[in-house]
Parts: structure tokens; C-alpha cells; sequence
């Protein structure tokens, strides 16, 4: 894991160079992102030599849709499911879902962004069903059809099965439609219809491509358990120097990575949780009879055990340094010295009056 400032196409592609090796930087075939674009599949095709395609993540709408759109004082459902909620996990879990009886060419090749299969302009059909979304006009029989039928086992087969099952969700379910995200404050009924405009779409459609593929999880849904982990780890931290979070950053992938390494060699013991399988490992200690004794004869040839060299030590100075040149550059608040008031020390005021300003003396 490594501290990204930003999330541009940039710095994304210079973190995955730091953290991965050359040979895991050619074993990576499919990237998922929550903002797939034609700037940042270039970015990283240059890193990725075997890069296939990029996929949107069907995740995050969901995620959208049930923790930022359902804060209101009238309704209270914040991080509440609703039923609207669980109607959309339905319509975009079609995009994780495989039918072995069609061949993998029936969805065409994978859009890449700069090539027009699967994402040319809307026809009228579909314009007109997108446009839906936002009014909420269609037909309630007919939505609440749509939405019944929903069969979760299928994939989608065309573009505009896609939009008409969003438009009818939005008719099934208008009251969720008026209601804001806090981020954008945007109503949730325009973040569904830019959901289906035809570029994003194409990308969600490459996860149908790549359903072939074993092990593949769910869009980028163990990328955002991840970053609950790590929301948790770090929700009582307001300020952290860049070198002490890189650290704190390799001592809690070497935790993830102990109890996933015990869990693979060990199938048995995988049904215990990463917290008891990590205490279990780490209860052993690293130090054996033999090191011990070393260590304390040397200590007691009055041997002084150098420091040990950390490689962020270096790093650490500089940004306290730094940190320190900066707070001297801050203006000097000027401190006024204390005078004790006495009897005969006290302001007076005379009657004068200077441009009709009244003086003290």
C-alpha cells in the first residue's frame, strides 16, 4: 500500500511503478476503476505491457446511491438500505454475472476508449428511455414489470436493456429520485442517468467481456473493503509525516499479508478470522535461546549495539525540518506585557474632545 496525493491518471501510474515489480507489472490483464477514462487507460497501458481492458466498477453506484444519497432531516436513512437500494445492487450485479451458453464474442471486442464499438451516439429509442431517469415518466405497470422479471443470473445483452432497467427503477421508486448526494449535491435520479450515458456504459460492458476469468472479484468491491480497513486504522490520526505513514503503511501489509499466507497453506484454519490467525502468528516470539544469550554477552563485554538503520530516518529529518522552517515563518504575534492597574494607575478621561474623539490621558 502506498499514499497517493491524488487520483489522477498521473499519480496513479507512479504509485503502481514504486509498488509493484516488473514481473507483476506484466502479470496484470484487467485494471477496475471507479472512473475509467480513455486518459487514464493510456497511462496505464504504458506500465501494463499485457493489459487487456479497463473496467468500471458496478460497485460504486450502489455505493452512491445507498451512502451519500439518504442523508435527509425528514427521512433520517442514512446508510440504510431501501428498496430502491437493493433493486440497483440487483440491475448491477447482472454486470458480474456469466451465461455459458453464449459465446464470448456475442458482447464484441473490449472498449478501450478510442474505439467505437459498443459506445456510438444513443438511438432515439434509447435517448428517450434515458431521458426517463431523470422524469421518472415511464410507465408504472410497466416498471414495476421490469423490475419483478429482474433476473440476476443473466448479463445484460444490449445497451438499451441496461438504461430501460435504470428507468424503471427510477419509476418504481421516485421518491429516492428527488433526494440530493451530499457531495455534489446532485440529485441521485442525475447521477443514474449519467450512469448510462454511452461511454461509461461501454466500460461497465467490459465486465461482461472479462467474466471468463476465474477469481475475479466483484468489481472493485475487495478494493473498497480494503479501504474500510484502512479508514479504520487511521481514524484516530489528524496529522502524520509522509515517512511515518509509509511505514505504518508496510507494517499493516505485512499484518494482511501474514494471515492470508496461513490461510492458503493451511485450508483448515481459513475459517478463523485475520485478527486471531495474526495474534496467533505473532504470539511466537523471534527470538530463540541461542540470540538471546549472544545478544546479552555482547552487552555484557560493554559492547555498544549500534542504532539500527532505518531506511525513513533520512526522510523523517527532512520533513521535520521542513515542518519546523515553516512554523518560523509564521508571523509573530506581537504580546502585549502586563501592566498591573492600580488606584493611581488607572486611564482617566478628560472632557476633550479632538474631532470628536475623546482622549484618555
Amino acid at each position: 500500500m502506498l499514499a497517493v496525493g491524488s487520483e489522477k491518471a498521473e499519480d496513479v501510474c507512479a504509485a503502481l511503478v514504486e509498488a509493484l515489480p516488473a514481473r507483476g507489472l506484466q502479470q496484470v490483464q484487467c485494471v477496475a476503476s471507479d472512473c475509467a477514462s480513455v486518459k487514464l487507460y493510456t497511462n496505464v497501458r504504458r506500465i501494463l505491457p499485457n493489459l487487456q481492458c479497463m473496467t468500471l466498477d458496478p460497485v460504486h453506484l450502489p455505493i452512491v446511491y445507498e451512502n451519500l444519497g439518504f442523508f435527509d432531516k425528514e427521512y433520517a436513512t442514512w446508510r440504510k438500505k431501501t428498496a430502491g437500494a437493493v433493486c440497483l445492487r440487483k440491475i448491477m450485479s447482472k454486470f458480474n454475472a456469466v451465461d455459458s451458453s453464449l459465446a464470448a464474442q456475442r458482447w464484441g471486442n473490449f472498449y478501450r476508449g478510442y474505439s467505437s464499438g459498443g459506445s456510438g451516439a444513443l438511438s432515439h429509442v434509447e435517448s428517450v428511455c434515458r431521458d426517463y431517469i431523470e422524469t421518472s415518466a415511464m410507465s408504472k405497470v410497466k416498471a414495476r414489470d421490469i423490475v419483478d422479471k429482474l433476473d440476476t443470473s443473466k448479463p445484460f445483452l444490449s445497451r438499451f436493456e441496461f438504461i430501460e432497467a435504470v428507468a424503471a427503477l427510477s419509476a418504481t421508486f421516485p421518491e429516492d429520485m428527488n433526494r440530493k448526494v451530499t457531495g455534489a449535491n446532485k440529485r441521485v435520479a442525475h447521477i443514474l442517468w449519467c450512469a448510462a450515458d454511452p461511454d461509461r456504459t461501454a466500460w461497465l460492458f467490459n465486465n461482461i467481456r472479462r467474466r471468463a476469468l476465474a477469481l475475479l472479484p466483484s468489481g472493485m468491491s475487495s478494493n473498497e473493503a480494503l479501504h474500510a480497513e484502512v479508514k479504520n486504522w487511521f481514524s484516530e490520526t489528524q496529522q502524520i509525516h509522509q515517512s511515518t505513514l509509509r511505514l505504518k503503511l508496510i507494517i499493516l501489509t505485512i499484518g494482511k499479508q501474514i494471515p492470508h499466507f496461513l490461510a492458503m497453506s493451511n485450508p483448515t484454519i481459513s475459517q478463523c478470522s485475520s485478527r486471531n490467525l495474526l495474534a496467533r502468528a505473532l504470539a511466537n516470539s523471534l527470538w530463540t535461546d541461542a540470540l538471546w544469550q549472544l545478544w546479552c554477552s555482547d552487552l555484557s563485554q560493554e559492547v555498544h549495539a549500534a542504532k539500527a538503520s532505518l531506511s525513513y530516518n533520512e526522510s523523517r529529518k527532512i520533513e521535520e525540518s521542513k515542518s519546523r522552517e515553516w512554523n518560523m515563518k509564521r508571523p509573530a504575534a506581537k504580546k502585549k506585557s502586563r501592566v498591573k492597574r492600580t488606584v493611581f494607575k488607572l486611564k482617566r478621561r478628560s472632557g476633550l474632545r479632538t474631532q470628536g474623539v475623546r482622549k484618555c490621558i
